[in-house]
């Protein structure tokens, strides 16, 4: 399961544990190759993307944690989430799927 409980890890990503909430996690934690190993990164990316207004959440569509800047963000905002989020795959050899939306991204898991 990781270094955290599930309910840890919602409450970490702002979700209310309640709900449908820790049944998705569950097959997003499943679906994530290497969870183990990038679990406690997933929850730093979350910290160091809060001043740039972009946040993980739990991909409604898909099975997948998904990054995603705030729509009403200023174009500098996006711009260092997106460099924030690109260094932190790389380093940490995470692959990242981009989505047809604008600034979306669904994290896959460690690459390999």
């Amino acid at each position: 399961m990781g270094i955290f409980g599930n309910e840890a890890l919602l409450t970490q990503l702002g979700y209310n544990t309640n709900g449908g909430s820790k049944e998705k996690i569950k097959k997003v934690i499943k679906n994530t190759r290497g969870f183990d190993s990038i679990q406690r990164r997933i929850v730093n990316l979350s910290n160091m993307l809060k001043p740039y207004k972009s946040y993980i959440t739990l991909s409604n569509s898909e099975d997948f944690f998904k990054i995603k800047s705030d729509s009403i963000s200023s174009m500098l905002h996006i711009e260092g989430a997106k460099n924030i989020i690109h260094k932190w795959a790389e380093k940490y050899n995470v692959e990242l799927k981009k989505v047809d939306k604008k600034d979306v991204y669904y994290i896959v898991g460690t690459k390999g």
